[in-house]
């Protein structure tokens, strides 16, 4: 129910941009113990963002361009999105599974394999903190059937989940 929530919010955003914002899912799967990473990221703000560590014009809505831009979405995106479970201080390996366009931002999907069950997940997300200094990143957890969600305010870019 609270991941419906924050989709109907990220949609009301999306009406009336430029509110700067993303969303992070990440959903627990304990029957495959797999970990599914979305982050929704508004077009325009990330293309930005990227220009100003890449040379060149930067558009993920074009399909000629689309290793390159996989290439930097991935690189940009592992460098700004971390997952721990429990203690642990290695971040899990994000595998990068590709990202699509719906309406006015970018969707981008990453999995994690063989995973086991956890009681604590940290989530270090500072995606587009480079890019505005009110940025507000919006996390959704699921782990099994329990539900969380947090509010990255800027500079902030640490939560920690326990279920």
């Amino acid at each position: 129910m609270a991941m419906v929530f924050w989709q109907i919010l990220f949609q009301c955003v999306v009406a009336t941009h430029p509110l700067y914002v993303s969303m992070t899912q990440i959903i627990y799967q304990p029957t495959d113990k797999t970990i599914e990473v979305s982050v929704r990221i508004f077009t325009d703000d990330f293309e930005e963002t990227l220009r100003k560590t890449n040379s060149g014009k930067i558009n993920l809505t074009i399909q000629p361009h689309r290793a390159e831009n996989d290439s930097l979405v991935k690189r940009y995106l592992l460098q700004h999105l971390q997952v721990n479970v429990e203690n642990t201080h290695t971040p899990l390996a994000l595998q990068y599974v590709g990202y699509e366009e719906q309406a006015e931002s970018i969707w981008v999907y990453f999995e994690v394999k063989n995973v086991g069950p956890f009681k604590r997940l940290r989530v270090k997300n500072s995606v587009l903190h480079d890019f505005r200094n009110d940025q507000i990143n919006l996390l959704q957890i699921k782990n099994g059937e329990k539900e969380q969600s947090f509010k990255l305010d800027y500079p902030n870019s640490t939560a920690l989940f326990s279920f």
